[in-house]
Parts: structure tokens; C-alpha cells; sequence
């Protein structure tokens, strides 16, 4: 039998990083591992994994204090919860930099402790110092989403492993089968998904829709709808714009967007990988992305979208009107779209974690295929 993997992760909701902890879970499954899932109750991506789940007390608070005690009581009740593998032949996998108690725990038991690392840092300085010490202290192995994250963090130590992000099947094989219709000239229905801060460049997409009246906008933040209200706050927001909170079932927004952007701040936030951008090219949206991150290890210029810095708005713009303009132009970047995100397909992302997991052999290092990327 494989080796059992037990899997901690901090927040199950529908963000990112447990979308992707969802896909590596059935990936660890379909290998043969058992796992065994400590996470928070939800709701989320991980509420139906094929994985023992055991839950782990912890609640978001919007005061950063009040944040703090929440997860330094979580992170407690962690540790003590994986004690109990003790006489296993377990391997602890930490999903992000989050679960220091279960990376402590596993090194405290002498256990095999890998990493999958999301993330550059997290707020505040000193936290994040604490929590690099302690993969520094802790860590096997590390996972690394992409090629920027991995040379960002460089722990020289680990063996370190680029595996990208994947497509889930069922994701992937509806996608494949969805139509797309040209849009009409002249005018785009634009979308952005993203995380709701401000470094996601929300405040600049609501600039941009306001900007481009003749075009459709939505925005969807991943919280609910209270939380939402509550961060866009007295901004106006343009009749063109459409304000959605987090979405169970995304594959409609989708299908009825024509661009996809992405406007995370390229200094104070750039993208570690961006599971939206390879969602929306595998739906034959063209794609604007921000100038640094992973983003442009994902798109090439002029080819599947747009290169452009938020920090210059009549940039993307210029994009976004290019785009409407030459409906030509357009079905090109979309075909371009569709073919690249066919890269993360799920087989890729399959293998290297089976090669991780399995093997552990150091310095692996599994990349989408990019004989294509200039």
C-alpha cells in the first residue's frame, strides 16, 4: 500500500489554493494514497473529497488581531490533532505556508513533511518571517505552483518541485464541449474573478468599466455577498458593471464572458499562478495579465491575450478596445486560449505529484509543457 498522506490545510473555502488542494487530493487518491483531510468545516472546495475528513476549529475574523488568535488556537488544536499519527507511516503535506502546526507536528514525530507552497507572503512582515522559519525548520520538500515562486523563495535546502496548477477533468471536459459564439463588434462582456483585496486590482476594474461605457463588466469577488458590500463600501459602481459575490457553479460566468483580465498589482501583489486565467483561456477567452508572476509563464504576448501593468489603465484600455475592434483579432487569441490551456491538462500535474509522493527523489521538477512559450 502507499504511503497514507495526511493533509492540512487552513481555510476550506472556494479561494484558490483549496480548488487546487481538491484536484490533488483525487490525484493522491487515484495513485493510491490514503488521506486524511484536517481542515476547517466550510463551506468550500474540500467538502467532498475523497479523503477521511477531521475537522479543525478555525474562523475568519475581520479584525487582524482577532485573525491571529483565531489561527494561533487553530494551528494548536492542529498540532495536537496529528499527534495521533505518531505510529503511522504517514506523510504530512502542509497545503500552503498556513499549517505550521502540522509541519511542526510531523517534524516533532520524525515524519516526511512536503510543502505546497502558493504564496509569496502574508500579511503581516513579522508573521510571514515566522512562518518561512518554519518550513525553513520543518520542511522535506517544498511544491511550488510556478517558476516565479519557486526562485522567489529558494529555500537551498529543499529539493524543490515546479508543478503547475491543472484543469480539473470535469472542469475541463465542460469546457471543452462549450461553444463560443463571436462577439458582437464593438462591444465585450469582460470578466475578473479574484480574491477580494485591493492589490487584485478591483478598484482599477471598476475604473475601467466606468472608462469604457460602450462594454459589460462583471467583477466577482470570492466572499459572501455581506463581506462584499461591506469592502466596495461607498464606491460608485458604473451601470456597465455587474458586482457578484463568490460563486458555487463558475462555469456559466464563463460562458457568457467574451475577455478575461487579470489586474493584480505587480509590485505589492504579483500572481504566484492564476487558476482563473487557465479556467478562462480553457473556455477560448482571451486573457489581459499582469507584466510579473506567473502569469507570463502562462501567456504569451500577442498571442493567447495581453501583457499589461495596472498601473497603466489606458494600457489595458487599448487592449480591451483592440479586442472589440477586430472580431479577427479576437478568434485568433481565443484558438491560441483554448490550445495553450490544454498545457495544464490534468495528467501533468497528476504525474508530478505521483513522483513527489512516491519517490521523493530531490530536485524533481515537473513543468507544463512549454516548447511553445517564447
Amino acid at each position: 500500500m502507499k504511503s497514507p498522506v495526511v493533509v492540512a490545510h487552513l481555510l476550506n473555502d472556494f479561494s484558490g489554493s483549496p480548488a487546487v488542494l481538491k484536484t490533488a487530493i483525487e490525484a493522491l487518491d487515484k495513485a493510491g494514497h490514503p488521506v486524511y483531510l484536517h481542515t476547517s468545516e466550510g463551506p468550500g472546495f474540500l467538502d467532498e473529497v475523497p479523503a477521511k475528513r477531521r475537522l479543525v476549529w478555525y474562523k475568519w475574523s475581520p479584525s487582524k488581531y482577532g485573525r491571529l488568535l483565531n489561527y494561533g488556537m487553530s494551528q494548536l488544536l492542529l498540532f495536537c490533532s496529528l499527534l495521533r499519527y505518531w505510529k503511522e507511516p504517514v506523510v504530512i503535506y502542509a497545503n500552503t505556508l498556513l499549517p505550521a502546526g502540522a509541519a511542526l507536528a510531523g517534524k516533532l514525530m520524525g515524519k516526511r513533511v512536503i510543502y505546497h507552497v502558493h504564496e509569496t507572503h502574508i500579511d503581516p512582515p513579522a508573521f510571514n518571517k515566522l512562518l518561512l522559519k518554519t518550513v525553513a525548520a520543518t520542511a522535506d520538500e517544498a511544491i511550488y505552483v510556478s517558476d516565479y515562486l519557486r526562485d522567489f523563495h529558494d529555500f537551498e535546502h529543499l529539493p524543490a518541485h515546479t508543478v503547475y496548477n491543472a484543469l480539473g477533468a470535469s472542469f475541463a471536459q465542460r469546457a471543452s464541449k462549450f461553444k463560443r459564439i463571436s462577439p458582437i463588434p464593438g462591444r465585450l462582456n469582460c470578466l475578473m474573478m479574484c480574491s477580494m483585496k485591493k492589490v487584485k486590482g478591483v478598484f482599477e476594474y471598476i475604473e475601467l468599466a466606468r472608462m469604457l461605457p460602450e462594454h459589460h463588466f462583471t467583477l466577482v469577488l470570492s466572499q459572501q455577498q455581506e463581506r462584499v458590500e461591506e469592502f466596495i463600501g461607498n464606491t460608485a459602481l458604473p451601470a456597465n458593471l455587474d458586482l457578484l459575490h463568490v460563486q458555487r457553479d463558475v462555469h456559466p460566468i464563463y460562458q457568457r464572458a467574451d475577455v478575461l483580465l487579470s489586474l493584480s498589482h505587480p509590485i505589492h501583489f504579483p500572481e504566484t499562478f492564476g487558476m482563473t486565467i487557465i479556467e478562462g483561456m480553457a473556455y477560448g477567452l482571451p486573457v489581459i495579465v499582469p507584466p510579473v508572476g506567473a502569469p507570463i509563464e502562462i501567456v504569451r504576448e500577442g498571442q493567447e491575450g495581453f501583457i499589461r501593468d495596472v498601473r497603466e489603465l489606458d494600457t489595458v484600455v487599448e487592449a480591451v478596445q483592440t479586442l472589440a475592434r477586430d472580431p479577427e483579432v479576437w478568434q485568433t487569441f481565443s484558438d491560441a486560449a483554448r490550445r495553450r490551456a490544454m498545457d495544464f491538462e490534468l495528467t501533468q500535474f497528476e504525474e508530478g505529484l505521483r513522483m513527489v509522493f512516491g519517490t521523493g527523489q530531490p530536485e524533481c521538477y515537473f513543468k507544463a509543457n512549454q516548447g511553445s512559450v517564447a
